[in-house]
Order: structure tokens, then C-alpha cells, then sequence
């Protein structure tokens, strides 16, 4: 078992450590996530990568940890620890998060960890649709329009019909209010007011 911090040792012996975390030759359980995930706070460390394609292997494990990181208003840990998992897990991993990753995406941020959180709320449908469009159009306001930042967002909203659905449902409601408006508009005024 690992201490709770890791990597340990001078850093020209850190990919080692991780080779041999990943072989087995050092042996690791769930008291050692924490550690584990606090080698992600810098992708470049040597290590780093073969540590973020190991960590899925504790499957469900990760999400009270995972759930730390995200509270911990680090930034650059945030997005690594994001872009690590993004692909390892399906919605059910990450339902338990979906608040989380909200504060994460209302949260602007240098290191675009906000753009990660939308894209796996939108991925998974862990929000609202028009919660995710406008999130989306947020950041596009504060930071300008960057194709290649929105790109991957933008397709899933439109593939899965949230935008369509949220216009549907803006136009329905704008429908309503109309009808209402004119039915109250064509009837005579209401002067009888005894009951």
C-alpha cells in the first residue's frame, strides 16, 4: 500500500514508481486513490499518464475522491483529473457528480476544467437541456467564440435534440402566453364584479 502522498521520491524515479503501480509490483487498493489521483495535478510529471489510464481499474471506487477534487477549487487538477476519466466511464460513474460538475461549468476558469464539466453533463444527459445550451452560450459570451473549445459540446447538444427540444418548448410556451393574451384581449372587459 502507498502513503497518501504520491508520487514519492525524487522525480527521475516517479515513472518507475508508476510502471510498477501498473504492473502490480506495487501493490494498491481504494486507501490509496487519494494518492493516486493527487499525481494527476500535473499532467507533465513523469508517470502521470500510465497513473490515469491505471486509476479506472477502481471503478466506482473513485466518485467520493473524485467528488473531493472537483470541491477543491483547483483548477488545473480539476480538468486533468476530468480529461483522464472522461472516456473510462458511462453515465451511471458520473450521475452521482452531476451537481458537482455543474458548480465546476458555472465556474469560469483559465484552465477550461468548466468546459470539461459541460461536456460530460452534456454527454451524459446529466442536465437539463436548456441548462446546458445556455451554460454553453455563457461561455461563449465571456470567452468569444473558440470552435475548437465548444466543437465537441455543440455537436452533442445538437445530436441529441436538446437545442430543438428547448426551441420546441420555447415556442410552445410563447404559443400559450400568445393564446392567452389574445383570448383575454377578445373578450369584453369583466365590469360585473359581484360574486
Amino acid at each position: 500500500m502507498l502513503n497518501d502522498m504520491y508520487p514519492k521520491g525524487p522525480k527521475s524515479e516517479w515513472l518507475r514508481q508508476a510502471e510498477d503501480i501498473e504492473s502490480g509490483r506495487i501493490r494498491t487498493g481504494n486507501a490509496d486513490i487519494p494518492g493516486l489521483l493527487d499525481w494527476l495535478k500535473d499532467m507533465n510529471w513523469p508517470g502521470a499518464e500510465i497513473i490515469a489510464k491505471f486509476l479506472p481499474s477502481f471503478g466506482r471506487e473513485l466518485v467520493p475522491q473524485v467528488e473531493l477534487v472537483l470541491g477543491s477549487g483547483d483548477d488545473v487538477w480539476i480538468r486533468w483529473v476530468l480529461v483522464a476519466l472522461r472516456d473510462s466511464f458511462d453515465a451511471k460513474f458520473w450521475m452521482p457528480l452531476a451537481d458537482d460538475l455543474k458548480q465546476v461549468a458555472c465556474r469560469w476558469d483559465a484552465e477550461h476544467a468548466h468546459v470539461e464539466a459541460l461536456y460530460l453533463l452534456a454527454r451524459h444527459g446529466l442536465a437539463d437541456g436548456k441548462w446546458l445550451s445556455g451554460a454553453l452560450d455563457g461561455m461563449k459570451r465571456i470567452e468569444g467564440a473558440k470552435p475548437d473549445a465548444y466543437a465537441e459540446i455543440d455537436l452533442l447538444l445538437d445530436l441529441s435534440g436538446v437545442r430543438e427540444r428547448a426551441a420546441d418548448e420555447q415556442g410552445m410556451i410563447a404559443g400559450f402566453l400568445g393564446g392567452l393574451a389574445d383570448a383575454m384581449l377578445s373578450r369584453p372587459p369583466f365590469r360585473d364584479w359581484r360574486f
